[in-house]
């Protein structure tokens, strides 16, 4: 896995999703600008954490062996292991066989909050869409897909304060301009056929934020992290042209 030069929205989303279920979390990135954490040394943390439930982002071919590698180790403690992105939902049977419990499909947002249901003893299994598993016997379960978000302005903001400061900021002008925190998705989607590219976690279909959702977002990075050097992580930033002008106000 390459270095995380910000801190990974996907996760940050979970997390706020999480903390919105009055869940304790704990985030630990695998490799950031100021530190490279083994998988022991993420072991050793999940230990003294003592979670209930570990998620696992897993990414492409060429980080498999040590993703798999660390969830092998994970699965002694008693947790729960739950995978998704991208290889994920592209290979749900193939993570599941790699000592992941559940792996959740696409989007994780709404999912994971079912899931966090499930833990709670409120729902099956079975009523969860989006999820791939497996039964008792051993056999593999692929639930229902579930269609993507429609209100992205519903989601938290990523949980950025879960983060450890010290793993991105620690020169000078990073810490005069919060700029490792300032990454920001406006919104989900592609329409395009570029032929590399795999939009298997958030679709085709674009969807995007409110402007004032987007504002909202900047000022609480500004006042938290003192940021005001912002990139957007977008799959296709311009593809709205009818927002655009309020795009620019902001």
């Amino acid at each position: 896995m390459g270095v995380s030069q910000y801190p990974p929205l996907g996760i940050g989303y979970l997390a706020a999703i999480a903390e919105q279920n009055d869940c304790q979390v704990k985030i630990i990135v695998r490799r950031t600008p100021y530190e490279d954490y083994s998988n022991e040394d993420i072991c050793n943390q999940a230990k003294v954490f003592s979670p209930d439930v570990i998620g696992q982002t897993v990414f492409d071919e060429f980080s498999l062996r040590d993703i798999y590698d660390l969830m092998r180790k994970l699965s002694t403690l008693k947790a729960s292991i739950v995978a998704g992105g991208p290889h994920a939902t592209l290979y749900p049977h193939e993570v599941l066989e790699n000592f992941a419990d559940i792996v959740v499909r696409e989007e994780g947002e709404e999912t994971f909050s079912d899931l966090i249901e499930y833990f709670k003893g409120n729902m099956a299994f079975k009523q969860i869409l989006g999820i791939s598993y497996k039964d008792d016997s051993g056999r593999i379960i692929d639930n229902m897909p579930r269609s993507t978000i429609k209100d992205l302005d519903s989601l938290p903001f990523p949980a950025k304060h879960l983060f450890n400061r010290e793993d991105y900021i620690r020169s000078t002008v990073e810490k005069e301009q919060g700029r490792p925190f300032g990454n920001i998705i406006t919104a989900r989607g592609c329409p395009a056929s570029c032929t590399y590219c795999s939009k298997n976690v958030f679709g085709r279909k674009f969807r995007f934020r409110t402007a004032e959702s987007i504002f909202a977002e900047i000022m609480y990075l500004k006042e938290n992290y003192n940021t005001i050097s912002f990139i957007i992580v977008d799959d296709s930033f311009t593809a709205n042209k009818k927002e655009q002008t309020l795009y620019a106000i902001c």
